[in-house]
């Protein structure tokens, strides 16, 4: 070998495999291992190059001694990364079997170079700055304990990799922590990238959760007594939700005497109610409550509502728990764009009165007080960013706000 193996010392390792991300290690210790690494590299094309003329076929003596032989600098640090892995089941069984494999005594020449290179890979994958396996698991179980990520809901180790700020390459420590906590009853992984939170969680009852909120949109006068309400393919659009729960949703609203509903006839708001309902509000008093609610400064470039709207929609209905920050983040992005498309919409169609419904709904979405449910928390984001979708469709020609 060119050069000898680099010295891995217990300090070292704290500052490369310990450190939150790669940004927050010391600068000389990123560059000790980018040295390391390109080392490896070195190695594994050389490795590739000693056994390229074995014949694995024959399990030649000479060649498993050259193979052993060209390794053995190697297994010191690899026993050392063993002994650093002890705080991750999964990581710590990785590195046994990986050492096993290269000392056992009857192992032919193919399996030997194939041990032989996952060392080196797993050497390489080792030295790259970033929290290690038992780091990554204990942040994830403290947001578990905690509740950020509740029983029931559902992550991917992508989405997971990004929150705890790593570095693409590094996906494979947050696999093996899911692993380990798989292992301690905390998730389960019934399908692959899919993780779920384990522990009871109350089922979402939809009729309810819809029933609830076109009751509110009634109480809060943006469906008035005697109008008419949206038909069910234009509420299941905006709602977000199967035209089969809307059915079951006016059925109950008419049995409280709140709707009329009949098939084959509009449904609508009955002329008394069994609450108090407030008159239709003034869009000039919901754009100033608007301001409270919405995001200071926020994107609201067509590229950015467009993602928002969709990272929504599709938190919704792949029932995927975003971080709370995340859906906080969204929720206030789309209440900025309903804030800023709403006086467009109204001067464009200052007396269409359905449109004023549209943007009394739109704005309701984003004022109403958040439930304490969870997955309502998403639903409501999506309903926001399908009213975004709406009023969108009505003011196709205007100049977007960018970033300020």
């Amino acid at each position: 070998m060119t050069h000898a193996p680099l010295t891995i010392t217990p300090a070292l390792l704290s500052t490369t495999d310990e450190s939150p991300a790669s940004a927050s290690a010391p600068t000389e210790d990123i560059e000790r291992a980018e040295y390391a690494r390109a080392e490896l590299r070195g190695e594994s094309k050389e490795l590739a190059h000693l056994t390229r003329n074995f014949k694995m076929d024959l399990n030649v003596r000479a060649d498993r001694e050259a193979i052993r032989e060209f390794i053995e600098p190697r297994l010191p640090a690899a026993e050392e990364r063993h002994r650093q892995a002890s705080g991750s089941p999964t990581d710590d069984a990785r590195w046994a079997k990986i050492i096993a494999d290269m000392r056992r005594p009857d192992a032919d020449v193919l399996s030997l170079s194939m041990a032989a290179q996952e060392l080196l890979t797993a050497l390489q994958e080792a030295w790259r700055p970033g929290p290690n396996v038992q780091d990554i698991a204990n942040r994830i179980r403290a947001s578990i304990t905690t509740g950020t990520y509740p029983p029931g809901s559902y992550l991917s180790a992508g989405r997971l990799n990004t929150e705890l700020g790593c570095e693409p390459a590094l996906l494979v420590r947050v696999q093996r922590a899911l692993t380990d906590l798989e292992g301690e009853g905390l998730i389960t992984i019934p399908q692959q990238n899919r993780v779920r939170v384990a522990g009871e969680t109350e089922q979402l009852d939809q009729v309810s959760q819809t029933t609830d909120w076109i009751r509110l949109l009634i109480q809060n006068g943006v469906y008035p007594p005697r109008t008419i309400i949206p038909t069910r393919r234009d509420l299941a659009r905006l709602l977000v939700t199967p035209t089969t729960v809307l059915t079951q949703a006016m059925r109950v609203l008419h049995e409280e005497k709140t709707v009329i509903a009949y098939t084959g006839t509009p449904t609508r708001v009955c002329a008394e109610l069994p609450f108090e309902a407030a008159e239709p509000p003034d869009l000039s008093t919901l754009l100033a409550r608007l301001d409270a609610v919405a995001l200071p400064d926020a994107d609201l470039s067509p590229d950015n509502i467009s993602a928002m709207r969709q990272q929504a929609r599709n938190w919704w209905h792949k029932r995927f728990t975003p971080h709370p920050e995340a859906l906080t983040h969204t929720f206030r992005s789309l209440a900025a764009t309903t804030a800023y498309l709403i006086p467009l919409a109204d001067q464009q169609y200052p007396d269409d009165q359905r449109v004023r419904t549209l943007l009394r709904t739109a704005a309701i979405t984003a004022l109403a007080e958040l439930p304490k449910d969870f997955d309502r928390r998403v639903w409501r984001a999506a309903c926001l960013g399908a009213a975004v979708v709406e009023i969108l469709e009505l003011v196709p020609d205007f100049v977007w706000r960018g970033k300020a």
